[in-house]
């Protein structure tokens, strides 16, 4: 298990997944863990190639009866909802900032799998 997930194992309704590159090192078993019973895992980030979700074992699914799916969009008045939850909640995202003299660099890591949450590339050019 991935150290990141340690100690979340059952603690979340729905995950939500924006990764558009999930590749075999993708540990999404691990992922499926932190579900509770009868949770979501639901994927809203498409790939730009022929790039399949990871193999997962049908042992992860029955070890807490998660579900999993997908969605290519969301309406208006669901985007507004689940931001108004987010801000009812104190729900915060999980990003890492990079200036954007590194874009680059942020390319490439996402196609290498070595992003954790979600890149923000933060304006440091003139």
């Amino acid at each position: 298990m991935d150290g990141v997930l340690t100690g979340y194992q059952r603690t979340l309704d729905i995950l939500i997944s924006t990764r558009d590159v999930h590749g075999e090192k993708l540990p999404l078993g691990d992922w499926l863990s932190i579900l509770y019973v009868h949770g979501k895992f639901v994927t809203v980030g498409l790939p730009d190639t022929d790039d399949p979700l990871p193999r997962v074992h049908a042992f992860k699914f029955v070890e807490n009866g998660c579900l999993m799916g997908g969605s290519k969009i969301g309406s208006k008045k669901e985007c507004m909802e689940m931001l108004e939850l987010a801000r009812a909640k104190k729900i915060k995202p999980w990003i890492e900032e990079m200036p954007m003299r590194m874009v680059g660099t942020a390319v490439q890591n996402v196609k290498e799998n070595k992003v954790r949450y979600r890149y923000v590339l933060k304006q440091d050019l003139v």
